[in-house]
């Protein structure tokens, strides 16, 4: 009567276990607070002697990392515990069954796997179990358990901006970027070889980074936690708050220089000063990253100059200056230039007849090299006036005056009546005199 009693007690119970499994979700378990190992995760079962936790849900795990086991009960022995491994699409890959060390056991987690469920038994002496998983075992990262000193763990995802060691993390963000200490904090795990965990006694003994949260520079916080033996350990989180500000650059937006005068690089850099907030003084790393000034510095205009610097976090600021070429040259005085009479009764000649005419008439040099550099005639429209065209005869300057006359018909036909008569009073005159001088010897 007893056998059966105690086989339907165990019907039941497993009934009751297998209700347990069908109500919860099939949710993903990451990491939290610490172990890996969460009372809402895993089923509990005693019997003769024996405890029994198995996970209902896939547990998240980091692919070849190292983990390790460890009872909170010291009166009690791991008796075994089967892992089961699945990969990112949570299929089985492989069941593995690891060999325990009294209260503790480690192992490595093989490559292709993303996921496991596990079994753990255990058995011993005065055991004395609640059914809580998070109060019996713990599932941590590392290798091996330390018997004389309190350990703290970090049991976060760790990220690419992140590097966190066994008794020290270092973090990098910037400035603005909100960090969570109270998140980080809960995500330390202390564990001493008598108390067991004691996470729950983890402190922050100082914090210099909440006050300059918003400065740049690295900035530590001491998290440290104590045993019931007053024995203490410590870990240290430095963050360092990156500078994303660019230094500023100080200097004139225009500089005024004549065309006959070239600055040079160092010249124009003495203009200009750069600070940043960080590296403080950052002037020597001010550079001219393009201009159009140097190949453009002796005609007259405004040529931008970009400069650029940055500062040790790579920060660049740049910075637009203007450099205006002025005339300096005074205005010349023309004495006695050649003059050319142009008259538009005849078609209009161009400069370049002009020029050669002047060639012709010795003038100018034939062989002599001729640049045109100011010409007020070419655009007259052949209108009337008197008009400069200035040359550059063997780098020498010579002006040409060239006078455009508009002469009409009326005036054509009183200077030929002028001709004429004076042709007709010139022969007037020649016949009175022959007259006079016949009529006296006659």
């Amino acid at each position: 009567m007893k056998k059966i009693i105690f086989i339907l007690g165990l019907i039941f119970l497993m009934f009751e276990v297998s209700i347990v499994y069908g109500q919860i979700p099939n949710w993903e378990f990451i990491p939290n607070d610490g172990s890996y190992l969460e009372n809402e995760n895993f089923a509990f079962l005693e019997m003769q002697g024996r405890v029994q936790y198995s996970s209902v849900n896939y547990i998240k795990i980091k692919t070849n990392q190292d983990y390790i086991f460890i009872t909170k009960n010291m009166n009690s022995n791991i008796v075994d515990i089967e892992v089961f491994y699945y990969d990112e699409n949570k299929q089985e890959i492989e069941l593995v069954n690891l060999e325990p060390n009294f209260y503790y056991v480690s192992f490595r987690t093989i490559e292709s796997a993303s996921y496991i469920k596990i079994n753990v038994n255990f058995t011993g002496g005065e055991m004395e179990f609640v059914g809580n998983v998070e109060d019996d075992l713990i599932m941590i990262e590392g290798t091996s358990v330390p018997l004389d000193y309190i350990t703290i763990v970090y049991q976060g995802v760790t990220h690419s901006y992140q590097e966190i060691n066994t008794n020290y993390a270092y973090i990098i963000k910037e400035i603005g970027e909100v960090f969570d200490v109270t998140s980080f904090k809960n995500k330390l795990m202390a564990y001493d070889n008598t108390d067991g965990e004691i996470s729950e006694n983890i402190y922050i003994a100082y914090d210099y980074y909440t006050p300059n949260y918003n400065k740049c520079g690295l900035w530590e916080i001491m998290f440290r936690v104590s045993d019931n033996m007053e024995n203490e350990t410590e870990f240290s989180l430095f963050v360092y708050n990156k500078d994303n500000v660019a230094p500023v650059i100080v200097g004139p937006s225009l500089i005024q220089t004549t065309k006959d005068t070239l600055l040079t690089e160092t010249e124009i850099l003495s203009n200009f000063s750069a600070y940043d907030e960080i590296d403080l003084d950052v002037s020597d790393r001010i550079i001219i990253k393009e201009s159009t000034y140097f190949i453009n510095h002796n005609k007259v205009g405004k040529w931008p100059i970009f400069l650029e610097v940055s500062d040790s976090s790579e920060n660049i600021k740049t910075f637009v200056c203007y450099i205006e070429v002025l005339d300096n040259e005074a205005p010349i005085f023309v004495v006695d230039p050649l003059t050319v009479n142009i008259n538009l009764a005849v078609e209009m000649p161009t400069i370049d007849v002009i020029i050669n005419n002047l060639k012709f008439e010795n003038q100018i040099s034939s062989n002599a090299l001729i640049e045109i550099i100011y010409d007020e005639y070419t655009s007259s429209n052949a209108k009337t006036g008197d008009y400069i065209v200035r040359l550059l005869v063997d780098n020498e300057i010579k002006d040409i005056k060239i006078v455009v006359n508009e002469t009409t018909n009326e005036e054509s036909e009183s200077v030929i009546k002028k001709v004429l008569n004076a042709i007709k009073n010139f022969f007037v005159g020649i016949f009175n005199l022959f007259k006079n001088l016949w009529e006296k010897i006659f």
